[in-house]
């Protein structure tokens, strides 16, 4: 796992102990930047167990002739269904301090239906629900885009 140092800025406390602050944040995946990365058709497929994971992309990929679209939201993000909600609604990406890139609903601030992006290239992510009722419910969640880029 690829790890990165950040130096943060000094509190008061740090500053009185001369000693900087730094954060270890590991990260060996490139996160979605944009909502733009993500909208297109997708087929998509879900695990439970890791063992799962190889077979479920694969069988994503042949859902492409049914594909999970998402479209560009109103105010810049994009359209995603929320868990048990059979319309769509606007989600963000954001990042944490941690590292961890998430995409949740623009309505709810709260992260409780937000997802973490466990991979990402341009033809395939990964989202793992951060809820774990909802995770297990739903499962772990590959999009394979349908006709590459």
């Amino acid at each position: 796992m690829m790890q990165r140092v950040v130096t943060i800025r000094p509190s008061a406390l740090a500053a009185l102990l001369h000693a900087p602050i730094v954060a270890i944040v590991s990260g060996a995946t490139a996160q979605a930047q944009s909502a733009d990365q993500l909208v297109g058709r997708w087929g998509l497929a879900a695990y439970f167990r890791e063992a799962d994971a190889a077979k479920v992309t694969a069988a994503a990929r042949g859902f492409c002739n049914h594909p999970y679209v998402i479209a560009r939201g109103p105010n810049g993000g994009v359209m995603l269904n929320q868990p048990d909600q059979p319309q769509k609604s606007e989600h963000v990406i954001s990042s944490g301090f941690s590292g961890r890139t998430t995409i949740g609903p623009a309505s709810d601030a709260s992260g409780a239906k937000d997802r973490e992006f466990v991979s990402f290239t341009p033809n395939q992510f990964v989202l793992r629900w951060r809820e774990p009722a909802v995770g297990n419910r739903y499962g772990v969640m590959v999009f394979v885009r349908c006709g590459g880029r």
